[in-house]
């Protein structure tokens, strides 16, 4: 089977390859707002992260109390 690399397609030519160096210097880029029109740091998406985390962890727990009052009223077997 050929390798394909990006050097297969003239859109890719110009591509620089992605190494091991230019891969960590990726870690001091940027998010960027599109809204504001600014740069961000990665702060605010993590807040964004936690959010859903806490919104998903809120619904387990709900949906587990749901199965236990289900499990008290009806007991073991199901209802009768």
């Amino acid at each position: 089977m050929p390798r394909i690399n990006h050097k297969a397609s003239p859109l890719f030519e110009s591509v620089k390859p992605l190494t091991l160096r230019s891969s960590l210097k990726s870690i001091t880029f940027r998010l960027w707002d599109e809204e504001l029109g600014i740069p961000v740091g990665y702060r605010p998406l993590a807040g964004i992260i936690l959010g859903y985390t806490f919104l998903i962890v809120v619904g387990i727990a709900w949906a587990l109390m749901a199965l236990l009052m289900a499990s008290v009223k009806y007991g073991h077997h199901g209802p009768r």
